[in-house]
């Protein structure tokens, strides 16, 4: 089966409910960390679509 591409709004509540568990529960150090790595990656992830986001900005501006 096909794994959906997430949306950027999705990838950023995803993050945000990352942060919340990490800020507001109480985990062990291994669950903390997984749960670090999963939103630093997913952090990567929405920084490079931001970033392709701005890049095709440019290039419509410079086109108009």
């Amino acid at each position: 089966m096909e794994k959906k591409e997430l949306t950027l709004e999705e990838k950023i509540n995803i993050l945000n409910e990352l942060v919340e568990k990490l800020e507001n529960e109480k985990m062990n150090l291994k669950e903390s960390l997984s749960l670090y790595e999963e939103a630093m990656n997913l952090s990567k992830e929405i920084e490079k679509e931001l970033n392709t986001a701005v890049e095709k900005i440019k290039i419509i501006q410079g086109e108009n």
